[in-house]
């Protein structure tokens, strides 16, 4: 039963193995990668309609400046009786039914309307609003597909490392329990090698089982296949792509051109107009008028009569007291509009805290990069002092296995390690559009060092 169970388990892991061999050789670069989310990504999209449902603002801010035309009219049944109170026969009533009709054409030309003016300033800035949070969303998907391209590689280079030392410590298991059986070893040095051996699968089945879930991930971010990664490796960091002396230049490009930022400032001006909207009401307005009216009322002393009118004019409305609703319409508005504006400074401020500590932890991953290398580059050199002692019968697979494993363990630490800075990358990066060049250069130096 233990055999059988050791059978099952031994070949899940081989066909884990070859589903990892089975990509193609195409490649995916992280660009395409990214133009792919823009397109498919479900949020973009909602953001995108929030967006073209603002623009139409403006066109219905213009609308209420442009001339207003209407025609209206009226079809009934008049039945009409009228009494006449007389001094010998006393009243006297008669009955009358017929059409009484009207039609009326009007057009309005607003002449004087400061409200409406300033509506469109308002919608300017909703449009821009929009704008902004659709390009906020833009920089998320990016983010997004950027992170889940750079985790599936590191989930295929980490399967790919604890893989190699599967075999040794398989071959270490196996020695000891020969020398075991040979009366070479003891009892517990074999049990330790099969623990080993044990842990060393019980490693490389959840390194597998992370990359398949780092592949799932990637598929429904992107709507791609994974398969296509397969000859890209996962990127090694040689320079800071966010060069230490443009920090400043760097924050000073965000101040100016994040989306987030950029939208907060447009909520202020939007609160801004509606404040000076509110004072509006007190303001005349003066609009042309002309209309066109016919009617027909045939009652019993108009009987056969039509009408006709056409009048041209102005119309004026100057609010004289309206109980005090404007004056609180503009306390509203105010403190409406201040809190715009602390949320905008509280924006800029929370920024301002993240960048700096992007910033930081980006230095310090640097270094903590280096000597991740630097215990590596030793393990690799342990690693083949102690194959040439196997090679040479000074030293057993037991510990050649150990040394793989210590090879794969540190390695596994240089990659976590970078993905923490390219992430910390991201976080600077994700203040800014994506057509920025320190976005463009990001994402072509990933692309170069992958390939």
């Amino acid at each position: 039963m233990q055999r059988k169970w050791m059978y099952s388990k031994s070949l899940t892991l081989a066909l884990g193995a070859m589903a990892l061999m089975s990509f193609n050789a195409q490649s995916q670069s992280l660009k395409e990668v990214v133009q792919a989310t823009k397109e498919f990504d479900p949020e973009l999209r909602s953001s995108d309609k929030n967006r073209q449902a603002a623009q139409e603002n403006l066109n219905l801010a213009k609308s209420r400046l442009l001339p207003q035309v209407n025609l209206q009219g009226s079809r009934q049944q008049l039945t009409q009786t009228t009494t006449q109170d007389t001094l010998l026969l006393g009243p006297q009533s008669k009955t009358f039914t017929g059409p009484s009709v009207s039609d009326q054409l009007v057009i309005r030309q607003g002449l004087i309307r400061p409200k409406d003016v300033m509506g469109l300033d308002l919608a300017r800035a909703q449009t821009q609003h929009g704008e902004n949070k659709y390009l906020s969303e833009v920089t998320d998907a990016a983010v997004r597909a950027t992170t889940a391209w750079l985790e599936l590689l590191a989930a295929q280079k980490q399967v790919e490392l604890n893989q190699v030392f599967l075999h040794s410590s398989e071959e270490a298991a196996k020695q000891e329990k020969s020398r075991f059986t040979r009366g070479d070893s003891t009892k517990d040095a074999m049990i330790e090698a099969q623990a080993q051996h044990e842990n060393a699968k019980a490693i490389y089945a959840e390194s597998f089982q992370g990359f398949l879930a780092k592949q799932q991930a990637f598929t429904l971010i992107t709507k791609l296949s994974p398969e296509p990664l397969k000859s890209r490796q996962f990127p090694t960091l040689k320079l800071d792509h966010l060069k230490m002396e443009n920090r400043d230049k760097i924050w000073q490009l965000i101040v100016e051109t994040s989306p987030d930022l950029m939208a907060a400032k447009m909520m202020e001006k939007v609160q801004s107009v509606r404040l000076r909207q509110a004072g509006a009401d007190h303001l005349p307005t003066l609009d042309f008028v002309a209309s066109l009216n016919k009617a027909q009322n045939d009652a019993t002393a108009t009987q056969g009569y039509r009408y006709q009118n056409t009048q041209v004019g102005v119309q004026y409305n100057i609010p004289i007291f309206s109980g005090g609703g404007v004056n609180a319409a503009q306390r509203q508005a105010l403190s409406i509009y201040e809190a715009a504006s602390a949320d905008r400074e509280s924006m800029q401020q929370r920024m301002e805290i993240e960048f700096v500590n992007a910033w930081a932890t980006q230095v310090g991953l640097i270094e903590r990069i280096k000597a991740a290398e630097s215990l590596r580059d030793s393990a690799i050199e342990q690693r083949k002092a102690t194959e040439r002692a196997v090679f040479h019968g000074l030293k057993t697979w037991a510990e050649k296995s150990n040394s793989e494993m210590n090879v794969a363990r540190r390695s596994v630490d240089v990659i976590n390690a970078q993905l923490s800075y390219y992430k910390s990358q991201l976080r600077v990066l994700r203040m800014l559009p994506t057509d920025e060049l320190p976005w463009q250069i990001f994402l072509t130096e990933l692309d170069a060092k992958s390939s």
